[in-house]
Parts: structure tokens; sequence; C-alpha cells
């Protein structure tokens, strides 16, 4: 999330609400999925970023949604979904439309451009029992992790460039633990990378802060 959009939400005197959730794939329906949609519910978000999702992640007919494309083996299957209960005005293209999704919308506090995303897991397209888990190219583990952060920080490099003025937030699944405690998801090499990026494109990552211990996350 961008300086100008924490602005926004702060200064503005109604709250508004941003909701991430990976459902983990969900092919079939589950009360696993009914508790988390159920939540959803409660939460009521003006816009939702679901990740790992599939059709059975459907918030209502009250949202606009914009989905990454589906797999053709698994046609209800897809990385990441925005659902947004304000105007989507355009689709923006990303440089992997099965793997992220991009929407200037309407907000009731002027356009916001939300980037819905993936960051690939550590053996993404890494061979396994002689066949590719994602891929038809070989990659070592944490490689095709560290490509998409070079890739997608493109795009979000060129969107603030396309936009100005306009606050940028992306939000996923980054497949690594930024808050900074030990035994986390990932290493040093590939968060200093994203830190990076993310300080090119003058974003920050909330999740650096350690919910648990400021008594955010229960």
């Amino acid at each position: 999330m961008d300086d100008k959009t924490q602005t926004l939400f702060q200064n503005n005197s109604k709250k508004y609400r941003i909701a991430n959730w990976n459902l983990e794939r969900p092919l079939k329906f589950t009360k696993k999925l009914q508790l988390a949609l159920n939540r959803l519910k409660e939460i009521n978000p003006d816009i939702c970023i679901l990740t790992e999702t599939s059709s059975l992640g459907d918030l209502g007919k009250e949202y606009n949604v914009s989905n990454t494309e589906m797999y053709e083996h698994l046609p209800n299957d897809q990385w990441a979904a925005i659902w947004s209960k304000w105007p989507i005005k355009k689709e923006i293209p990303t440089f992997d439309s099965k793997r992220t999704t991009c929407v200037l919308i309407q907000a009731p506090f002027g356009d916001i451009i939300i980037y819905a995303t993936v960051i690939p897991y550590r053996d993404a397209g890494v061979r396994v029992n002689g066949k590719y888990a994602d891929t038809t190219k070989t990659y070592k583990s944490w490689e095709m992790h560290k490509e998409n952060i070079v890739f997608q920080s493109e795009d979000w490099l060129k969107i603030t460039n396309d936009y100005p003025g306009i606050p940028l937030c992306v939000a996923g699944d980054f497949n690594q633990t930024r808050d900074k405690k030990k035994g986390g998801y990932g290493n040093d090499d590939i968060r200093m990378l994203l830190s990076n990026k993310l300080e090119i494109c003058g974003l920050s990552c909330i999740t650096e802060e350690n919910f648990e211990d400021s008594g955010k996350l229960k």
C-alpha cells in the first residue's frame, strides 16, 4: 500500500475496509469455506482480495469482480480475484493475467487502483517426480518467486507512472513472512529483494508489523 492510500484512509471521516483472504483452492463446498465466507460477510469489506480462490468463493451480487484467468485444466480455479462494492472503471493489463489482476476503482474518496497477486511459493516450477509443478521450464527453489517479484514490481512502477496521483494498493499472497519473526516462511534474500522493489515503487508493506505481538491478531 502506498503512502497516498494510507493518508486517504486516515484522513477520511468514514472508515473503509479492504480485506485480503486466501481460500486455499476450494474445489468443493466445505465447512471451512463456509466459515471463511461467513466471516467475510461479518467484516463486510468495501474491497476484498481473494487468493487461491474459485467460483465457490462468491461474495454476492453487491460486488463487482475481476478474476485472474482460469486454468484450462481447472476451469473454476483462479489465483486471485478482486471484489469491489464500488464501480470498476477499467481493468489494467499485467505481465501475467493468470497470476495477477489489476483494476481502477471509482471509490467515494476518489479513484484507487487495486493489484491482486499471488507471488509463487518456494517450489513453484520445481521438477517433482519427473513432472513440472507449474510450468514447462525448470526452476530451482525460490527462483520463480524472485522472478515474479521483479516482473510484478515492473508492473507496479509502470502503473504508478501511467496513473500519477492515483493511489495503488497491492494485495494478495506474497508467500513470505515479513514481520521479522524467527522461523517465518522465506529467507533474508527474498525479503530484501521485495523490500527494495517496494521502496523503488513507493510502496510499504503493512504486514511487516507483527500483528500478534501488537494485539491486532487474535
